[in-house]
C-alpha cells in the first residue's frame, strides 16, 4: 500500500471512530449527528431553503426531507413556505429545537475539545488545510477550541 493511501486509510478511521463516539455522545438527547448537525448550522444562519441544507451538509434532497420530517414531528424545527414563491420551504428552528441544541451542544463541544485538545494550534491550523484541500471547501473557523 502506499504512503498517501495508508495516510488517507488512518485519517478515515480517525473520522470514523469520532464520528462513533460523538454519535453515542448525541444519542442520550435522541438525535443523530446529522439531526444536531442540521440544527447547529440552523442555529447559525436562521431559517434556510431545504437545498441549502441538503448541499452544505451533503446530504441528499430526499434525505433532507426525511430528517426534517423527524426533526418537525418532535417540534423541533418547522417548515416555512416563502412569501411569494410557494415552492420554496425554508427550514427553521424552533423554541424548543434551541434547547435541546443548547444542551446537546455542551456535551458535543466537551467531546470535541478533548479530542483535539492534545493538537497544538499549528497542528489545527496543517489539519483544516488538509480538510481544505481534500474537499475543495474553505473551512472558515477552528471548530473547537485550543488548550
Amino acid at each position: 500500500m502506499s504512503q498517501s493511501l495508508d495516510a488517507w486509510m488512518r485519517f478515515a478511521d480517525a473520522v470514523s471512530i469520532m464520528r462513533k463516539e460523538f454519535g453515542q455522545n448525541l444519542k442520550k438527547f435522541d438525535l443523530s449527528l446529522m439531526e444536531y448537525r442540521t440544527l447547529a448550522r440552523l442555529e447559525e444562519v436562521g431559517p434556510s431553503p431545504m437545498v441549502r441544507i441538503a448541499d452544505e451538509l451533503l446530504m441528499t434532497r430526499a434525505g433532507t426531507t426525511l430528517l426534517t420530517d423527524r426533526l418537525e414531528s418532535r417540534a423541533l424545527v418547522s417548515r416555512v413556505r416563502k412569501p411569494g414563491d410557494r415552492r420554496v420551504i425554508f427550514i427553521t428552528i424552533t423554541a424548543k429545537g434551541k434547547r435541546l441544541l443548547s444542551r446537546a451542544k455542551k456535551s458535543h463541544d466537551e467531546i470535541g475539545t478533548r479530542k483535539l485538545n492534545n493538537l497544538t494550534e499549528d497542528e489545527i491550523r496543517a489539519l483544516l488545510e488538509i480538510v481544505e484541500k481534500l474537499s475543495g471547501k474553505t473551512v472558515n473557523a477552528t471548530p473547537y477550541p485550543v488548550k
